[in-house]
C-alpha cells in the first residue's frame, strides 16, 4: 500500500469523509490515513479457492478450528489476530515485501528472551483501535479509559524490546510509529479512578482532588443540608 495520490481517488476520499461528517456529527481524529490498495500486490484467490484451502474457516463447522489462521494464531492482542487474519486473507507476491517480513519474523525467532518479554507486555494491551474509536465517537466509559491507560503504560517497554532487537533496522518502522503519549496516560491516571463503574453516570468516575469544582458539586450533594445551612448564612 502507499499514500494516495490519483486525483480521483483524493475526491472520492473527500466525498467519504464528508459523508461521514454529515451523518455522524463527531469527530473523526480516529479515522487512519487513506492508504492505495492494489489488488495486483496480493495474490490472487477466489472465494471458491479460499473456501477450500480453509484458510479463515473450516469448510464442515464454518469456524475457526481447523483452519490455518487457527493453526498460525498465537497473537496475544486483538489487534494482532486482525492483522494476521488480513495477512493470510492477502498473501504477499511481492518478494521485497516478503523478504522484509521474513526477517521480522527470523529476528524475533533468534532472540528468545527478547521475544518472551515482547509477549509478556502484550498480553496486557488492549484493543487500542477499538478505544481510540469509543473516545472518537464519545461512547468511552471509565473502564475503557482504565484499560487504555494500561495499553499506554506498556509502550515505553516495548519500544525498548523492539529497539534491542533492532540490530538490522528490521524493526524501524515499527518502532517510529510506537507513540506512548504518556501525557495521555498521565492524564487518565490524574482524572480517572482506578476501578470507576461501567456508566459514566453512576458518579465516583473523577478521582477527588482533580477539579476543585466537581469536588464541591460531589460534597454539595453528599452534605447538602448543611450546605444549605452554610449558603443561607453566607447569604444573610
Amino acid at each position: 500500500s502507499q499514500d494516495v495520490e490519483n486525483s480521483v481517488e483524493v475526491e472520492v476520499i473527500k466525498h467519504l469523509i464528508t459523508y461521514l461528517k454529515i451523518t455522524q456529527k463527531r469527530a473523526l481524529s480516529h479515522l487512519q490515513r487513506a492508504v492505495h490498495y492494489e489488488p495486483s500486490q496480493y495474490l490472487k484467490m477466489d472465494y471458491h479457492a479460499k473456501r477450500n484451502l480453509e484458510l479463515l474457516r473450516n469448510l464442515r463447522t464454518q469456524k475457526k478450528s481447523g483452519t490455518l489462521l487457527w493453526l498460525l494464531d498465537s497473537t496475544k492482542t486483538a489487534m494482532g489476530g486482525r492483522l494476521l487474519k488480513q495477512w493470510i486473507d492477502r498473501p504477499l507476491i511481492n518478494i521485497k515485501e516478503i523478504e522484509a517480513r521474513q526477517s521480522m519474523v527470523e529476528n524475533l525467532l533468534t532472540h528468545y528472551f527478547e521475544r518472551s518479554g515482547l509477549q509478556e507486555e502484550l498480553v496486557n494491551v488492549y484493543d487500542l483501535e477499538r478505544l481510540a474509536g469509543k473516545v472518537a465517537f464519545g461512547s468511552v466509559n471509565g473502564r475503557d479509559l482504565i484499560q487504555l491507560r494500561t495499553s499506554l503504560e506498556h509502550i515505553p517497554q516495548i519500544r525498548y524490546i523492539i529497539q534491542e532487537l533492532n540490530d538490522d533496522s528490521t524493526f524501524d518502522e515499527i518502532f517510529d510509529k510506537l507513540d506512548p503519549i504518556e501525557d495521555i496516560a498521565d492524564l487518565i491516571e490524574q482524572a480517572i479512578e482506578d476501578e470507576p463503574p461501567i456508566s459514566v453516570t453512576d458518579g465516583n468516575l473523577i478521582k477527588p482532588g482533580y477539579s476543585q469544582e466537581l469536588d464541591e458539586y460531589v460534597d454539595a450533594m453528599k452534605n447538602g443540608k448543611a450546605w444549605l445551612a452554610e449558603l443561607e448564612a453566607k447569604e444573610r
